[in-house]
């Protein structure tokens, strides 16, 4: 029978306890969108979204679509016309799709104006049926705004009023939530630039007044750009935001560009899934933990996705034999402390295996002192590799880096080559005589595109490759 290595390798996240905050979705959190938990990321799959609007609204859709092509783990489905899909978990529904608009009673209408949302008693009746009507017939409408358009000479009042009137409305038995917005910045400067910049503060001033209303900053996302520099304009020596230039692009997307739609879609994400329950906060998240043989020592590797207030990791050993006197602390390795990256950290346990089995637990500390203990990770020492053997790398796919292990079951010279789908060669991971063992190795991919790599292994007449996906 073939004896191998004993490597346990699991998931698991640290909870921490939280306030939860107001959802106020605008410039600060575009880069938090890939902080998200996967819970609440299939939990915003499960919504219909509706930008109940014109032109502009287009650039909410096209920003969805897009991060989706960046990244398929935001999956979306963008309808533009006709009978809105039944409910699904596969991916989030989007669209600008109302029943009815202040013109007629019935019909899927996709083009809402101010005149739909806000400006009359008719408007308000109507789109509070249409509301209604999704909810009779199941759409699970899971979240609805309104897209505004240019819309000159409008009163932020009446748009305040029906909004919160609608709020109201899905209170009690209606499974929708319904959010304020800004509008546009494009297309405005001077006076008529700066008296919708003060509208908008009404806006925002009402909101921050109800703890449980819910904002999409748009304004305030598309007047800073990635790097957090804003732009602003001045009329009579009032200064206000306006696009950047660089969100502006070529306007071509619901009047603007490709960098602003990507930054809406991203804050989207993040207003929804705070909406689906998410309180916003990082857990430290252990994404593996692994325990490897090298020589005579025992190498324990592992990876967060997420860290908040982590203090550290205590490092605790168990021998099973008849001299163990239970669970032994024998190294400490500080934290990231705070951290919505991937962070990499191992500890090597220099000894003279013997025939005894090693146990090996993490224990993650807080800044506040309180501690969560991970899964355990096993190795026997009398399980020799018996084979070569190349193996998955973990994780895949990944971003930046990745694990490659490996065994060999004899001395043998080492080649460790990662190619591009071309077949060229991108970087020699190893090139020399390696003695009989398990090894791993790091893959470090920060300076390539996404894409997929291969990486093959030589040792003696043994050959082997696997593929892996590099996901920016």
């Amino acid at each position: 029978m073939k004896k191998y290595l004993t490597i346990f390798i699991f998931s698991c996240i640290f909870c921490v306890t939280s306030i939860y905050s107001q959802i106020i979705a605008n410039h600060t959190v575009v880069d938090k969108y890939d902080d998200i938990p996967q819970q609440y990321i299939d939990s915003v799959k499960k919504m219909w979204l509706v930008v109940a609007g014109e032109s502009h609204s287009a650039g909410y859709r096209t920003g969805l679509n897009n991060l989706e092509t960046l990244n398929p783990i935001y999956a979306v489905n963008v309808l533009e016309s006709g009978t809105p899909e039944a409910a699904t978990a596969s991916y989030l529904r989007a669209s600008r799709a109302t029943w009815g608009d202040v013109s007629n009673a019935t019909g899927w209408r996709y083009g809402y104006g101010e005149e739909d949302w806000f400006t009359s008693a008719t408007a308000i009746s109507r789109t509070k049926s249409g509301i209604s009507y999704c909810k009779k017939n199941n759409l699970k409408l899971g979240a609805i705004g309104f897209g505004w358009c240019w819309d000159p000479g409008i009163n932020f009042n009446d748009y305040i009023n029906a909004t919160s009137s609608y709020i109201k409305y899905c209170a009690d038995s209606i499974n929708t939530k319904v959010f304020f917005t800004t509008g546009t910045v494009d297309g405005y400067t001077g006076e008529s630039g700066y008296i919708k910049h003060l509208g908008y503060e009404e806006i925002r001033d009402s909101v921050n007044a109800h703890a449980d209303w819910v904002l999409f900053d748009y304004a305030d996302i598309l007047c800073y750009d990635d790097d957090g520099t804003p732009t602003t304009i001045s009329w009579n020596g009032n200064n206000y935001p306006h696009i950047t230039a660089t969100n502006l692009g070529s306007g071509n997307i619901g009047h603007i560009g490709e960098a602003g739609v990507l930054r809406l879609a991203k804050a989207m994400w993040w207003m929804l899934a705070r909406m689906s329950g998410w309180d916003g906060d990082l857990p430290v998240e252990l994404t593996s933990f692994r325990a490897d043989v090298s020589g005579n020592n025992v190498v324990l590797s592992w990876q967060t996705a997420t860290e908040v207030n982590n203090y550290g990791f205590e490092v605790e050993r168990y021998a099973q034999s008849v001299e163990c006197k239970g669970w032994e602390k024998i190294s400490f390795v500080q934290g990231a402390g705070n951290s919505n990256s991937p962070k990499e950290y191992s500890f090597t346990d220099n000894l003279t295996l013997t025939s005894y089995s090693y146990s090996y637990r993490l224990k993650q500390i807080d800044l506040d002192g309180s501690f969560t203990y991970s899964n355990e990770v096993k190795v026997n020492s009398s399980e020799k590799a018996s084979e070569f053997r190349l193996e998955q790398n973990y994780p895949n796919p990944f971003n930046p880096s990745t694990m490659i292990s490996y065994q060999l079951p004899m001395n043998s010279f080492v080649t460790l080559k990662v190619y591009n789908m071309l077949g060229q060669e991108i970087t020699t991971l190893v090139n020399e005589q390696k003695p009989a063992g398990n090894y791993e190795v790091k893959f470090d991919a920060s300076n390539l595109s996404s894409g997929v790599y291969v990486y093959r292994l030589l040792a003696g007449d043994f050959n082997a490759s696997y593929k892996m996906l590099l996901l920016k």
